[in-house]
C-alpha cells in the first residue's frame, strides 16, 4: 500500500550544543526546542512478502556485490530456518536459495552488514547456540565463515579496522563456569573471524548486557551497550581488538527523564547519534540523543506528539540518507496492538514523525531495521498473519506535489545549482599506496594537479607528484617525475602559472622546496639553499602565485625554527632564484602563525591563514613589508580574488560542531563574515578552497553531515554574498571511507575539484570531481 504523508506536522528540535567538562570523556546534557522547520512530503509503501509458513526479516544492509552491482540484502528466518532476500532497489525482492550444507542445525541469522572493502555482505548469528557467520559476494550465495568459538553473534558493523561483531552468552570455552560473557570478534574479509582480547573486568562482569551497535567515529570505534539494571554504556577501541569502557553510564551517558534505553546508534564523523527509549513512570517514549565534537551528549527535547503518545514507543534502528536520518521502530498501544513507526531527522537538528495511518496494515507490525538504497530508505520487519508472520518491507520515497497545493518546502537560498559528477578513478592516481591530489591550477592546455604519492613501489617515503588533464576527465602524469623524488619525503602543496612559466612549491623533508617548468611537462628542482629554504625546525611552502601586474613570484607558508610556528614569505624574480622575506613584527608573534594562501588585492598582496585561534589576513604592497589584521574567530584555509578586486576567504569556525565559514573584503583590511544557513548547522562542515568569478563562485571542502567525512561543494552567483550547498549524493560526494575536496578551479565553462578519498594513508587515492558551470580561479589549504 502507498499513502502520501506529511513529515512535519509534529517536530522537536535539538537546540544548541553544550560544552563538556574537561574531565568527562562523555557527558550528558539536555536542550530545549525552537520552532519546527518546514519539511517534505513522502510516500511510504508497505510491501508484504507473504507465502506459506512463518517469514520474518530481521536486518537489512545496502551495498555492492563483487561486480559493483548495487543491491539491498535482508536476512531473517523462514519456518525456523535462516532466510535471505535481495533486491536491486528495495522494491522488487527475491528470496535466495540457501545451500543447506552451509547452515547447520539450529542455525539462525541475527544481523547483516555490507563489506565496504571487499564488497558483498556478511551475516552473523548462531549455530546450535554458538557463534556463526556467513559471507556472500552477491547476497544470493552464502558460505559459512571460520569463527573463533564464542556465544551467538548478535551485532555486526563495519569499521576502518574491518568488520567487528559482538555476542553475549555462554562461550562454551573449557574451564569457564558457563555464565554469560560478552565476546568481540574482528574480521578483515568476513570469512575468518578472530576474537578480540578478553578483558575479564569488562566482558565477564555479573549481569546481562547486549551490544546494540558498532560505530566508527574516525578517531575510534565505539560499541554502544545496553546493560541490565544499569542502562546504556559505551566501549571504545582504537583498533578493534582491545576495548575499554567510557566512565559515564546510564543517565550520565544518555540524559533522560526516566530510564534511558539504547536501541541503535550511528556515527556521523565524530558525532554519535543514539536512538532508543525513555521509560518513565507514566510509560515508555521513543528517544534520541546526539553528541557533539566536544563529546557531550544531548537529548532531543521531548515532544509528546513526536516521541510519545498513547502506549509505548521505541526506536529500533536508524540509517543516514544524505542530509537526513531515518529511524524506525514500533508503537504498542494500551490494548497490545503493535504498529510500525518512521521518524526523520535533519542530521540531528530536527526530528519528525510520520503519521501512524501511513504504516498500518492488518495485524501487528514490527519494523526492526533500516538502510538506504541510493537515496531511498528501506526498512524491514514482519507482521502477524493468519499463518504466523509475513516479512514486510517499507520504502520511503519523495511524493509528487499536487500542483494545486500550496508547496510546503521553503524556497532554497539564491545561488546556482552545480551538477557535480565524480570522475572514475584512474590508474595514475589510485591503487596501492597513497596518492594525494592537494592543489590545482589552470594552464593554457587545461588543468594541472599536484600532490604526492607514497608506497606504490613498496617504499615508505613519499615523492611529489603531478597530473595533467585537458578536460578534467582523463589525467596522466608527466613522462619524467624524477625531479619530484629524492631521499626522504617530498610533497607538492601548490602550483601556479604565468605566461612563460609554471612553479610548484611544497616540502622536501623538513625544508621548503620549489620546482619550475616552462611547459608543465619537464621540471627541474630549484637548488636547495639552507639560508632560504631551510634552517632549524620545519619550513613549509603552502601556496605560490605570480602577482597580477607585477613580475616575479611570491610563496607563503610557515617556519617552526623559533620553537613555535611563524608565518613565512619568499620572493623570486623568475621562479628560479629565491630569497626569504624577514618581517618578524608582522609574520611572527606569540602563539602560532601560519600563511596558507595568497592572492592579489586592490592595493597589493593579501595572504590569509591563522594567528592562534583567529583567522587572519596579511597585506603588503611590495611583498617585503607586511601588516596583519584579524578576520574573525576560526581558521582561514583558502583565498581568491574576483575580477572586480574583491576578496573571498573560506575556512571554518567553531559553531554547532565545526561550521564552514566565508569572509568577504573589498581591500584585505576589513572583513565581514557571510551568514548562510548552508554553511553551518549540526555536525562538521569545513571549506578548504574557493574559486571566484563574475557569475559563479565555488567553494569546496568536506562535511560530516553525510556520515563520516564526505566531500562537499557550495556555489554563489553574487560574488560570495549568498551560497547554496550542493545536495549530497552518496555516489558523487560520499563512499565507504573519507572523501575530501581540497582545491577547485574553472576553465572554459568547466569546474574541476581535486582531493582524495580514503581514511588512512595506505588506503588513500586521489579523487576528481567535475561540474559544468563557469567560474574564476582559486586554490586551497587543508
Amino acid at each position: 500500500m502507498a499513502v502520501a504523508l506529511l513529515l512535519g506536522a509534529c517536530s522537536a528540535d535539538l537546540g544548541p550544543p553544550e560544552t563538556s567538562a574537561a574531565d568527562a570523556p562523555v557527558r550528558a546534557t539536555t536542550t530545549t526546542a525552537p520552532p519546527p522547520p518546514t519539511l517534505e512530503r513522502v510516500v511510504v509503501e508497505a510491501r508484504v512478502l507473504g507465502g506459506p509458513g512463518d517469514q520474518r526479516m530481521l536486518a537489512v544492509a545496502a551495498g555492492a556485490s563483487l561486480s559493483r552491482e548495487e543491491r539491498v540484502v535482508a536476512v531473517g528466518q523462514a519456518d525456523g530456518r535462516p532466510a535471505a532476500w535481495w533486491s536491486p532497489d528495495g522494491r522488487a525482492w527475491q528470496r535466495a536459495e540457501l545451500d543447506p550444507g552451509q547452515f547447520g542445525e539450529a542455525a539462525a541469522f541475527a544481523d547483516v552488514a555490507a563489506d565496504p572493502v571487499s564488497g558483498g555482505w556478511v551475516a552473523v548469528g548462531a549455530e546450535e547456540g554458538r557463534a556463526a557467520a556467513w559471507a556472500s559476494l552477491d547476497g544470493v550465495t552464502w558460505e559459512r565463515a571460520e569463527v573463533d568459538r564464542g556465544p551467538a553473534m548478535t551485532t555486526v558493523g563495519a569499521s576502518r579496522y574491518g568488520l567487528i561483531a559482538f555476542g553475549t552468552g555462554s562461550t562454551g570455552d573449557p574451564g569457564r563456569d558457563g555464565g554469560e560473557e560478552t565476546v568481540a570478534w574482528q574480521s578483515v574479509s568476513g570469512r575468518q573471524w578472530v576474537r578480540a582480547v578478553d578483558d575479564p573486568d569488562l566482558f565477564t562482569r555479573p549481569g546481562t548486557e547486549r551490544v546494540v551497535a558498532v560505530a566508527d567515529t574516525g578517531a575510534e570505534v565505539l560499541a554502544v551497550v545496553e546493560r541490565e539494571g544499569q542502562g546504556p554504556e559505551v566501549w571504545r577501541s582504537t583498533e578493534g581488538l582491545f576495548w575499554s569502557p567510557a566512565p559515564a553510564v546510564g543517565t550520565d551517558l544518555l540524559p533522560a527523564e526516566g530510564r534511558p534505553g539504547a536501541g541503535a546508534a550511528v556515527a556521523l564523523g565524530s558525532t554519535l547519534v543514539v536512538v532508543g527509549t525513555d521509560t518513565k513512570a507514566d510509560g515508555t517514549d521513543a528517544a534520541m540523543w546526539v553528541s557533539t565534537g566536544a563529546q557531550s551528549i544531548r537529548q532531543v527535547a521531548h515532544d509528546e506528539a513526536v516521541l510519545g503518545g498513547d502506549g509505548a514507543q521505541a526506536m529500533a534502528a536508524l540509517a543516514r540518507n544524505g542530509d537526513q536520518l531515518v529511524m524506525v521502530g514500533t508503537e504498542t498501544d494500551d490494548g497490545g496492538d503493535v504498529d510500525a513507526v518512521v521518524w526523520s531527522s535533519a542530521l540531528g537538528s530536527s526530528l519528525q514523525r510520520v503519521d501512524d495511518d501511513g504504516l498500518a496494515v492488518a495485524g501487528d507490525q514490527h519494523a526492526l531495521d533500516v538502510t538506504v538504497s541510493g537515496s531511498t530508505p528501506v526498512a524491514v520487519g514482519w507482521e502477524e498473519s493468519p499463518g504466523g508472520a509475513d516479512a514486510v518491507v517499507w520504502v520511503v520515497a519523495p511524493a509528487a506535489v499536487d500542483e494545486a497545493e500550496e508547496p510546503n518546502e521553503a524556497a532554497p537560498p539564491p545561488g546556482p545549482a552545480l551538477n557535480w559528477q565524480r570522475v572514475a578513478a584512474g590508474d595514475d592516481w589510485s591503487g596501492p599506496g597513497e596518492q594525494r591530489m592537494d592543489a590545482l591550477a589552470v594552464t593554457a592546455n587545461g588543468f594541472l594537479a599536484v600532490g604526492s604519492v607514497r608506497g606504490a613501489d613498496g617504499a615508505d617515503a613519499a615523492d611529489g607528484a603531478m597530473w595533467r588533464s585537458i578536460d578534467g576527465q582523463e589525467w596522466s602524469r608527466p613522462s619524467d617525475m624524477g625531479a619530484f623524488a629524492g631521499p626522504g619525503d617530498q610533497g607538492l602543496a601548490d602550483v601556479a602559472t604565468a605566461p612563460e612559466a609554471v612553479v610548484a612549491v611544497g616540502v622536501d623533508g623538513t625544508s621548503a622546496a620549489v620546482w619550475a617548468s616552462t611547459d608543465g611537462e619537464s621540471w627541474l628542482r630549484v637548488a636547495h639553499d639552507e639560508g632560504v629554504f631551510g634552517g632549524p625546525g620545519d619550513q613549509r611552502m603552502e601556496a605560490v602565485m605570480a602577482p597580477a601586474g607585477a613580475e616575479g613570484w611570491v610563496a607563503v607558508g610557515s617556519d617552526t625554527g623559533t620553537g613555535s610556528q611563524d608565518a613565512a614569505v619568499w620572493r623570486s624574480p623568475d621562479g628560479l632564484t629565491w630569497s626569504r622575506v624577514r618581517d618578524d613584527d608582522a609574520l611572527a608573534g606569540p602563539g602560532d602563525q601560519r600563511l596558507v594562501d595568497v592572492a592579489t588585492g586592490p592595493a597589493g598582496l593579501v595572504a590569509v591563514g591563522v594567528d592562534g585561534e583567529t583567522a587572519s589576513a596579511w597585506t603588503s604592497g611590495d611583498a617585503l613589508t607586511w601588516s596583519r589584521t584579524g578576520i574573525g574567530p576560526g581558521r582561514a584555509s583558502g583565498l581568491a580574488a574576483g575580477s572586480g578586486g574583491g576578496l573571498v576567504a573560506v575556512g571554518s569556525a567553531v559553531g554547532e560542531g565545526l561550521d564552514a565559514a566565508v569572509w568577504r573584503s573589498a581591500d584585505g583590511l576589513e572583513w565581514s563574515r557571510v551568514g548562510a544557513d548552508d554553511l553551518g548547522g549540526p555536525l562538521d562542515q569545513e571549506l578548504t578552497a574557493v574559486s571566484v568569478g563574475e557569475e559563479l563562485s565555488v567553494a569546496v571542502g568536506r562535511t560530516s553531515r553525510g556520515g563520516g567525512d564526505d566531500a562537499a561543494a557550495s556555489a554563489s552567483g553574487d560574488g560570495g554574498a549568498t551560497w547554496l550547498r550542493a545536495a549530497h549524493a552518496e555516489h558523487v560526494f560520499g563512499g565507504d571511507q573519507a572523501q575530501r575536496m581540497l582545491d577547485v578551479a574553472t576553465w572554459e565553462g568547466l569546474v574541476v575539484a581535486v582531493g582524495h578519498t580514503g581514511s588512512t594513508p595506505d588506503a588513500r587515492d586521489g579523487a576528481v570531481w567535475v561540474a559544468d558551470l563557469a567560474g574564476g580561479g582559486g586554490r586551497t589549504d587543508l
